[in-house]
């Protein structure tokens, strides 16, 4: 199994990439977790691995946790529809899922200070707020 593991994570992400999504970091987090499974001399990927895989870096927040179930919750997904034996790690096992940082408001004494410090803001041509180059008319 494991280097159809292996296989199998290729494939899942070649997948996925033609579907336009990127997966840069899910690609290198589904590689690690397949030679994890590997070391362990798993048969199918379980729940109780995935979980266990997940929480191995020490010293981080959970939510770095969070990201690597959920890269390994795409994949089983994804993979239980080829092999019926694989589980599908349940969501929301780390404290502190979903919880994004409070966005910083400025004040107006703020926006006077950024003003005054690198002058008032151009009005010469409309921007998109994604890009800040002007827009196309």
């Amino acid at each position: 199994m494991t280097t159809l593991l292996h296989e199998r994570v290729q494939e899942y992400l070649r997948l996925r990439r033609a579907l336009g999504f990127r997966l840069e970091h899910d690609g290198h987090r589904l590689s690690q977790f397949a030679g994890y499974l590997q070391r362990q001399g798993a048969t199918v990927l379980t729940a109780e691995h995935a979980i266990a895989w997940a929480q191995l870096p020490r010293g981080v927040t959970p939510w770095t946790w969070t990201q690597r179930l959920t890269a390994v919750r795409g994949f089983a997904t994804w993979l239980r529809t080829i092999d019926p034996a694989t589980e599908i790690p349940p969501g929301r096992v780390f404290p502190g899922y979903g919880k994004r940082p409070a966005p910083f408001i400025f004040t107006g004494d703020g926006i006077a200070a950024m003003h005054a410090a690198n002058g008032p803001p151009s009005r010469s041509a409309p921007s998109t707020p994604t890009s800040g180059r002007p827009a196309r008319r």
